[in-house]
């Protein structure tokens, strides 16, 4: 891995993505686990400058990973694992078990594959999804309040449900929106601030941040209403501002702006 690193503080990221790209056979099973290892190492480096494929990391086609682990018919059990699937699969495993926060680049390929009718790579689509809903909950249990990172994770956690007659269904894992639920409430002060935004600096007219995302959680405007205001209703006296501001938006279906006088302590916190 030392020599990956050195091209990439070279800014040779591209050319390291080529060259694994090139690759198409494998001579034993210790060089296609090392170009695996390799790739997974480069994709979550740093950039030397900022790239097309994300704000953070290197990253790797995802489409070229996913034809290197094709396991149809068991092939790459057999080419290299002594015909033992199950061995390849523990090799899976410790890729996406040896990950680190905040699981970028490993869950939005795990999402990749749950696009897929059938891809059959060593790991079944239960796994990959609760590979993924690992990579939420651990975020969301050790992590303060920060969307940059955790709607992407929520939103790998989302699948295509593929139905007889060839149509597909996008639908997202149930234990996703039940962690990020618990994930608002542990932050619930830093949760208001960046769901309540200002209309402009000019008025008191208030609404609802990503409000399509929120009733994608909580299944309706009506349950969004409902479960933040008992949340809230648990300390009123402190909340009792954000209370009378929900009451008001549900009153006009969520889907409006509303005029609020919020406490002064309030107003700098809030965007517009």
């Amino acid at each position: 891995m030392e020599y990956i690193s050195v091209k990439v503080k070279d800014g040779l990221e591209v050319y390291l993505q080529n060259r694994f790209q090139e690759i198409k056979d494998f001579k034993n099973k210790e060089q296609f686990e090392k170009v695996i290892k390799g790739i997974f190492y480069l994709a979550n480096l740093k950039p030397q400058k900022n790239n097309m494929y994300s704000r953070e990391l290197i990253g790797y086609d995802g489409h070229n990973l996913m034809y290197k682990l094709y396991n149809k018919v068991e092939q790459i059990a057999k080419k290299y694992y002594d015909g033992k699937p199950e061995i390849y699969s523990k090799f899976l495993r410790s890729l996406f078990e040896h990950a680190n926060s905040p699981y970028r680049f490993e869950s939005e390929f795990v999402n990749l594959l749950l696009q897929e009718i059938d891809f059959p790579i060593g790991l079944t689509k239960e796994e990959l999804k609760q590979i993924n809903i690992k990579y939420l909950a651990t975020f969301c249990s050790l992590n303060d309040f920060s969307t940059f990172n955790v709607w992407p994770l929520y939103h790998n956690c989302k699948f295509i449900d593929w139905i007889d007659t060839g149509e597909r269904f996008r639908s997202i894992i149930p234990e996703a929106k039940s962690i990020m639920k618990e994930y608002f409430y542990e932050n619930l002060d830093q949760f208001l601030i960046y769901m309540i935004r200002r209309q402009s600096l000019d008025n008191n007219n208030y609404y609802i941040m990503d409000l399509n995302l929120l009733i994608e959680i909580y299944d309706t405007y009506q349950n969004l209403y409902t479960e933040i205001k008992n949340k809230l209703s648990e300390d009123e006296t402190k909340h009792e501002n954000y209370i009378e501001f929900l009451e008001k938006l549900n009153n006009v279906g969520f889907r409006e702006f509303v005029d609020h006088k919020f406490e002064e302590k309030y107003l700098t916190k809030f965007k517009a």
